[in-house]
């Protein structure tokens, strides 16, 4: 005979039988096991139901960095700040270019100016400046002649107005020796050669002594530097010019002056 149970899995083996058992006492062990297993399935298949909510995760990695978005529409302008402090004036630059020639005013009362310097010795004059500037010996002397505000030193003029200037020149050239017959000149304003006053010659050496002279018309302005200048060319194998304070006479000589300059105003620019 076989006797069915139930074991601690709830799994119903059969065994044998050894010995003999109250079948009574049996049904009451089966009944008890069944109701055990109801309750218990009937306790595990309770109602479900939602647990609280878990601890929150750590944060994770951060991502790769998106595209960039489209540029945004302009903002409203700002208010005006305030003004800065100013700064302190800077370094006075180099004078510029002479600007073009105004628009004439209405005639004004004539002011005459003039000038009258000169020189009455010897001058060896070079090809570059200050060599090539030629002097007026006698501009603080009574012979030289200024008027309207013109001043004068020893190797320049200046005007005191702006005006049309009548400027004429005079230098007395001596032709020493072969090399030495050709000689130029011309005015300068403030170190610039006005084209309009450039004059020259060659002579032979018998003949001695050649008068070179020159005139124009300038336009000036106030404080106008004049000067009178040798004209040698750089490439030229003549490397200076000689004026003379003297004539030679048959048994005499006769001082003259080796360099004259003279400026007069003519009227208003």
């Amino acid at each position: 005979m076989r006797f069915s149970e139930f074991n601690r899995n709830k799994k119903l083996i059969l065994k044998p039988l050894k010995i003999r058992i109250d079948v009574i006492t049996i049904r009451k062990k089966i009944c008890k096991l069944e109701v055990e297993e109801l309750a218990e399935s009937a306790k595990c298949r309770g109602q479900r139901g939602r647990g609280p909510r878990g601890c929150r995760g750590p944060r994770g990695c951060r991502g790769p960095r998106g595209c960039r978005g489209p540029r945004g529409p302009r903002g409203p302008r700002g208010f005006k700040g305030v003004q800065g402090p100013r700064g302190p004036q800077g370094i006075q630059g180099p004078r510029g270019p002479r600007g073009p020639r105004g628009v004439q005013g209405t005639p004004g009362v004539f002011s005459p100016a003039y000038g009258y310097i000169f020189d009455n010795a010897d001058q060896l004059l070079t090809k570059t400046p200050p060599g090539s500037i030629v002097r007026f010996n006698q501009f603080n002397q009574p012979g030289s002649v200024t008027f309207g505000g013109i001043t004068v030193t020893t190797n320049s003029l200046t005007v005191a107005a702006a005006g049309d200037y009548a400027v004429l020149w005079e230098t007395i050239f001596l032709a020493s020796d072969s090399t030495h017959q050709h000689c130029a000149f011309g005015i300068f304003v403030n170190g610039t050669l006005q084209d309009s006053t450039r004059s020259g010659e060659a002579i032979f050496v018998g003949q001695q002594t050649g008068s070179i002279d020159g005139d124009a018309i300038l336009s000036l302005l106030a404080g106008d530097v004049i000067t009178l200048r040798a004209l040698i060319p750089a490439t030229s194998t003549q490397n200076d010019i000689t004026l003379t304070s003297t004539v030679l006479y048959p048994g005499a000589v006769q001082p003259i002056n080796s360099a004259s300059l003279r400026v007069i105003k003519l009227g208003p620019s």
